[in-house]
């Protein structure tokens, strides 16, 4: 019989919390597990924690290619981290002992809620593709991710992908093009970096000219350190659009890593007002091309689905919608994890006790305490009150290390 113990019950926590922080394709967790399976299958040692930590992205990037059909996304300078914080050496080994005399339960216990998460998308994607065009309505379908525990973390390409198609569709039936064009005057220039202009440019001096269509593109995949992800633009500025319940705090730093020309920041309606003065009192602004909310993608799609526009639109949006969809949710289609499972046997594992998945990993609330007067002695009291929108921007300033 497997042992019970209170290291065992420790290290399998910690695993419950990367599963409840993850994303829906669950990148920690599937690490942990492909590690665990090395060191049942003696290809990794226990003991060498640095080559697990090294190899153990590459472990992941495999599984990633053949469940998700996309390369690994994750910044490295995170891996160490999940061994030196998330699960330490000594939780690993505790995994590791119990997922040996189980031939497998702790491996077979991540892919299980990962199979959670497939079941989860596919009744979104189901909603998307059967439902009549103009009964769809927007709210509900994030309101399946925002009320969803193991999706509720990929909120953020959920609004990517909404953004994208609408952006897709519009263009397309307005026919949106972006035209470059040179001067010939400059002859001279243009034929001796011909090559140049020719391949990065598209034109030369015998064709000056280049129209194609308004294209809107994914950048990378979404990182949970920035709180969105990236588009670009193929007629001019990247975008980066950003979902997150944005505040005083928080928004200046997304701001000011934006490398970007403009910026579009997606937000929950609540949080725009404070947004802009502090953007706006931080000098930030300029950086921000605008505010979305949800209530605008809510008019917008309403627009698009309403009797006006729904013979001419509802084609194109919802087939920009179901592509978009199917590319940051690959596990829609359980085909590839249901693979998995049966080569590895895990389906003749039973899970139940505290390995079971009948209950869903609920994240825990941040448990950051706030400084004390004596770790953080207070300035004196000025006279005055402070607005909420003065207080947001004392709070968002960056704080000078002594």
């Amino acid at each position: 019989m497997p042992k019970h113990t209170a290291q065992l019950t420790e290290a399998k926590q910690q695993l419950d919390r990367l599963v409840a922080n993850a994303r829906d394709q669950l990148l920690m967790p599937i690490t942990i597990a492909e590690v665990l399976r090395r060191i049942a299958d003696k290809t990794a040692d226990i003991n060498d924690i640095d080559a697990i930590r090294k190899n153990s992205y590459h472990w992941c990037a495999t599984i990633c290619r053949r469940l998700f059909g996309k390369k690994l996304s994750l910044n490295r300078s995170y891996w160490g981290r999940l061994y030196s914080h998330h699960v330490p050496p000594t939780s690993l080994a505790t995994l590791a002992e119990h997922n040996g005399d189980t031939n497998g339960v702790a491996e077979a216990y991540v892919y299980a809620r990962l199979r959670q998460t497939t079941i989860s998308l596919q009744a979104i994607r189901k909603s998307i593709n059967e439902i009549p065009r103009s009964e769809f309505i927007l709210a509900e379908f994030l309101s399946a991710f925002e009320s969803d525990e193991k999706l509720k973390r990929s909120i953020d390409k959920a609004y990517e992908v909404v953004v994208h198609a609408l952006f897709n569709a519009i263009a397309g039936r307005v026919k949106a093009q972006v035209t470059v064009s040179v001067s010939t005057a400059d002859a001279a220039i243009l034929e001796d970096f011909k090559d140049f202009c020719k391949l990065l440019l598209g034109v030369d001096a015998e064709t000056p000219t280049m129209t194609v269509p308004a294209r809107l593109y994914r950048v990378g995949g979404a990182n949970s350190r920035d709180g969105g992800v990236d588009l670009w633009a193929n007629f001019g500025p990247a975008i980066q659009v950003k979902h997150v319940s944005l505040d005083a705090a928080i928004a200046p730093p997304i701001v000011e890593s934006v490398s970007a020309e403009h910026m579009v920041i997606v937000c929950l309606d609540a949080d725009k007002q404070v947004i802009e003065v502090v953007l706006k009192q931080l000098g930030l602004d300029s950086k921000v091309r605008g505010i979305i909310t949800k209530a605008d993608l809510q008019r917008w799609y309403g627009l698009a689905l309403g009797p006006k526009h729904l013979d001419d639109m509802a084609a194109p949006l919802f087939k920009a919608l179901l592509t978009e969809f199917d590319d940051e949710f690959p596990l829609a289609n359980p085909a590839a994890i249901d693979a998995l499972v049966k080569e590895r046997g895990y389906d003749a594992l039973t899970l139940d006790g505290d390995w079971s998945v009948a209950e869903p990993v609920v994240r825990a609330p941040n448990s950051k305490k706030k400084p004390t007067s004596k770790e953080n002695p207070a300035k004196p009291k000025e006279t005055g009150t402070a607005s909420p929108e003065q207080s947001a921007v004392a709070q968002a300033r960056p704080r000078r290390r002594p």
